[in-house]
């Protein structure tokens, strides 16, 4: 009888022990999937650092500033004028 008794607690225990396991290693999947996400999201933010390091490295020269400005925002000095070239249709 007590053969039978502690062949149930000893099953009940690897199978609680089981489900632990189960629910950790699902746990473990998930935060690896977390992981794998925000290190490829940190790659993207590092790389659009670099590219913005870089434009404000080009920016701090005050003839690439001024350049910029004209090309961005059609910056111009007083008395100067400007001139659209259109190309003709089909070209």
């Amino acid at each position: 009888m007590w053969k039978l008794a502690l062949t149930l607690v000893l099953g009940t225990l690897l199978l609680a022990a089981g489900f632990e396991l189960y629910g950790i290693y699902g746990a473990y999947l998930a935060a690896t999937d977390n992981y794998n996400e925000l290190k490829v999201k940190a790659e993207g933010l590092r790389a659009e650092n670099k590219e913005l390091e870089a434009e404000v490295g080009y920016l701090s020269i005050p003839e690439n500033l001024l350049k910029a400005l004209r090309e961005r925002f059609n910056y111009k000095f007083p008395g100067e004028r400007s001139i659209i070239v259109v190309p003709k249709q089909g070209e």
